[in-house]
């Protein structure tokens, strides 16, 4: 499934790509509305809240992975504090430029 800014910018600009919205929709505040929203549809569906609680958890779990993934494959990183500090950031920054190396190995 992709994702909504992808919809979004295919419909405006004909470009498969979510970097326009990418600050609003690649962040914390946004994973708390993800979370909101998930809880209200598994309410909907279950009509009990114990239900819906674990829903609205997987439903975070899945978004969190996927800003997680986005930072893997962005390497400037994600926005994942926009409201607050509007420059991305990015969990994995030497993941890229990491080399292995044997000297750390003890040999027996």
């Amino acid at each position: 499934m992709p994702d909504i800014d992808t919809l979004y910018n295919y419909v405006t600009t004909g470009q498969l790509t979510h970097e326009n919205l990418m600050p609003v929709t690649h962040n914390v505040l946004a994973s708390y509305f993800a979370f909101m929203f998930a809880i209200w549809i598994g309410y909907i569906v279950h009509l009990n809240m114990d239900k819906a609680a674990y829903v609205g958890v997987l439903g975070t779990s899945a978004y969190i992975s996927h800003l997680l993934l986005d930072d893997i494959v962005h390497e400037s990183g994600n926005y994942c504090l926009f409201p607050l500090y509007n420059h991305p950031i990015s969990m994995f920054t030497n993941l890229g430029t990491m080399h292995a190396s044997g000297d750390f190995l003890i040999v027996f």
